[in-house]
């Protein structure tokens, strides 16, 4: 298990960091659930946060345009940071897979301090009745067409309610379980194609 802390500032980050937070969370909740920093902000705290080996999300924002979140999420990709969080606040599941392959496309060829492939997270709202958003179980069915890495469900407004206020324990263990399950037969088929699109490869070139 892995400690997450959420920061907004240096400060908090120094003092993240010498409570052996793993990773870094990102994020200005002044300006939404998924509030982003400003692009200054997020290259200071990688870099200290780096130094330490501890790795950084960054939150670009509660969006509702693909336009509007590609584009955050490549500044974010040239801070640094090794997870990309997206708020999804549109009432459409089909308009939520969309920005999501969008910005999955932008941040593809970015890699993170350490060389590796940048993680996309998209995130979806327990209190999406409330939040007139898109209906928390379609997160899942958003995250596998827009391949996304990982998927989170939060609360959009923060009045004190609590994820279990809206979700059963129980609901978000068949959610975790039903997306493990889907993804280990996307990545079954995916190798199975991969294979038979070698084989392919090698038949015309020969």
């Amino acid at each position: 298990m892995k400690l997450l802390v959420s920061v907004q500032n240096i400060v908090e980050c120094t003092n993240a960091i010498e409570g052996n937070a793993a990773i870094i969370d990102i994020k200005n909740p002044r300006e939404g659930a998924l509030g982003a920093c400003t692009p200054k902000t997020i290259k200071e705290i990688v870099k200290i946060s780096h130094n330490f080996n501890s790795l950084c999300s960054a939150a670009i924002g509660d969006v509702q345009y693909a336009g509007n979140a590609s584009l955050a999420a490549l500044g974010a990709a040239m801070c640094g940071v090794d997870y990309i969080k997206v708020g999804l606040r549109t009432e459409s599941a089909s308009i939520a897979g969309s920005i999501m392959k969008e910005v999955v496309r932008e941040v593809r060829n970015y890699k993170n301090f350490y060389g590796e492939k940048i993680k996309i997270v998209a995130v979806g709202f327990a209190d999406w009745q409330r939040a007139n958003t898109f209906p928390v179980e379609e997160l899942y069915d958003i995250g596998l067409a827009g391949n996304c890495d990982v998927l989170m469900i939060d609360t959009a407004i923060k009045d004190g309610k609590n994820l279990f206020d809206f979700v059963k324990e129980k609901e978000i263990s068949n959610f975790a379980g039903n997306f493990r399950k889907r993804m280990r037969k996307k990545k079954k088929f995916y190798n199975k194609t991969k294979k038979k699109n070698k084989k392919i490869k090698r038949f015309y070139v020969s």
